[in-house]
């Protein structure tokens, strides 16, 4: 029932949410790993299905000892941990992406770190064809995005998903 890698037991996915192999994938991807219970100086090790946060170090990586609070109800995956320890490369603008949307739409409609940003205030001829476009555009690729105002009300928005399924939608559509 249980596995044992770098001296940690992994537990199948279903008791601890743990994905399928994830301390053998992070062993062979060069990581030493440590489970806790509570507070990581308490030096309290305790097996996968007890931990409350993961210890994880890389001194290729130049990783040392980089404590990662685990959530309770969401799979922990290798990904999920990569993006922990990799924080700094997280932030994504979807500017560039929806740049290649609204080419030449000039100030009215334009690109934003969260998706498409359109000037509403004067409401220039052609804006409410625009959004609609815009609109069967992402539905039609099944790409998810929700609208919403500005606290003010002059700029609509596109505020489109980052998730890596969406963001592989858009780049499809914009190359």
């Amino acid at each position: 029932m249980a596995e044992t890698y770098s001296s940690v037991v992994c537990l199948k996915p279903k008791e601890m949410n743990y994905s399928k192999d994830l301390f053998k994938q992070l062993e062979n991807a060069g990581y030493t790993t440590g489970c806790w219970k509570d507070v990581y100086n308490d030096m309290d090790e305790c097996k996968a299905e007890e931990a409350k946060q993961l210890l994880i170090s890389n001194f290729n990586e130049g990783i040392v000892g980089e404590v990662i609070k685990l959530p309770k109800k969401k799979e922990i995956t290798f990904e999920w941990i990569m993006g922990k320890l990799h924080k700094e490369s997280q932030f994504i603008s979807l500017a560039s992406h929806c740049a290649k949307l609204v080419p030449d739409s000039g100030i009215s409609i334009y690109p934003t770190s969260y998706g498409i940003g359109i000037s509403v205030l004067f409401a220039f001829k052609g804006i409410k064809d625009r959004i609609k476009q815009l609109e069967e555009l992402f539905t039609r690729h099944s790409i998810e995005y929700r609208n919403e105002y500005s606290e003010a009300g002059y700029v609509y928005r596109f505020k489109l998903s980052k998730a890596s399924e969406n963001i592989e939608k858009l780049k499809l559509i914009t190359t």
